[in-house]
């Protein structure tokens, strides 16, 4: 059995060791397609996280590929119907409701991301790097007595919801799936969520049904200082309309964790991106909500399991 990890930064040696009673285990970091699918031709086991697109060409380029390993929940970077059609089994958390309920990154980030936007802690940061002291200068927003509302309450919409409480904020949720929740409000529409609340998260998985959700009606619905957060995908948004929104201060801002074609990022040069540089209410970072030391050490290692068990 031979495994490749294409993804070795910063890996849990514990989910190595684990790769590793399956036979030869090793890393390599491929800077592009071609030399991802030469490192393919022999391998069984292929782990990585979500630094790599696996498309059609890459799955069907490798003869022996049993499986594919990614501590994700969104599998959106490998294609589904090529894998099936190959026989290669997708092991990731997705559907792991009851084990992601112990890990808080990703929450934490969106949190975060809401705080640096309406305190505009980025703005300000750097002036004062610049040797200025102005506080008039980044005039924020309060967070106590605001509507907050939340578009999918899972495992990540659940703790925002909670941080959003804690905060002072009245809690309005929109879940298919839930439709009692005590001590929060029940929108039984999307469309009101974005209508009335000062701040709307974005908690709802990645699927072809949800692949543009967020559309131009919805976004040009909301109050011209609410703000817009997504945590979950690029591709569940409209992100033509949410720039139109943002430079015709039609909305507050947005803060995004994640963009469309951010698997080719530096191919696509993404119109989002060049949004952010010259409009500070467009807050971006790079995917990084999942990104801690715990997050990845615990999912590595669970991933790795789940792997040994299925081959096992």
């Amino acid at each position: 059995m031979k495994i490749l990890n294409i993804d070795p930064y910063c890996y849990s040696i514990k989910a190595a060791n684990l790769y590793q009673s399956l036979g030869l285990y090793r890393e390599a970091n491929p800077s592009n397609k071609n030399e991802l699918i030469n490192l393919l031709k022999d391998v069984d086991v292929l782990v990585m996280r979500l630094s790599h697109n696996i498309d059609r060409d890459v799955i069907y380029s490798s003869k022996t590929l049993k499986v594919i390993a990614t501590n994700a929940t969104g599998i959106d970077h490998i294609d589904e119907d090529a894998a099936k059609e190959r026989k290669v089994k997708i092991i990731s958390l997705r559907g792991e409701h009851d084990y992601l309920n112990n890990i808080t990154a990703s929450a934490e980030h969106t949190w975060a991301l809401l705080l640096s936007l309406v305190r505009k802690i980025p703005q300000a940061v750097s002036s004062v790097k610049n040797g200025e002291w102005s506080r008039q200068s980044f005039m924020g927003m309060q967070l106590n007595g605001k509507k907050l509302g939340i578009i999918g309450c899972g495992r990540n919409g659940s703790k925002i919801a909670v941080y959003g409480e804690a905060f002072g904020m009245k809690v309005y949720i929109n879940d298919r799936y839930r439709t009692n929740l005590p001590g929060r409000y029940i929108a039984e529409t999307i469309d009101y969520i974005f209508k009335n609340c000062d701040v709307v998260s974005i908690n709802i998985p990645y699927t072809k049904n949800n692949i543009g959700i967020i559309d131009r009606k919805l976004i040009e619905s909301m109050k011209t200082d609410a703000i817009l957060l997504n945590t979950s995908r690029g591709q569940i948004l409209d992100e033509e309309a949410l720039m139109d929104s943002i430079n015709n201060s039609k909305i507050g801002g947005a803060a995004l964790d994640v963009v469309c074609n951010e698997n080719n990022f530096k191919e696509h040069k993404s119109k989002m991106i060049e949004c952010a540089k010259i409009n500070n209410k467009l807050l971006i970072t790079p995917h990084i909500g999942g990104v801690t030391k715990e997050s990845w050490e615990e999912t590595e290692i669970f991933i790795a399991k789940k792997t040994l068990e299925y081959l096992n």
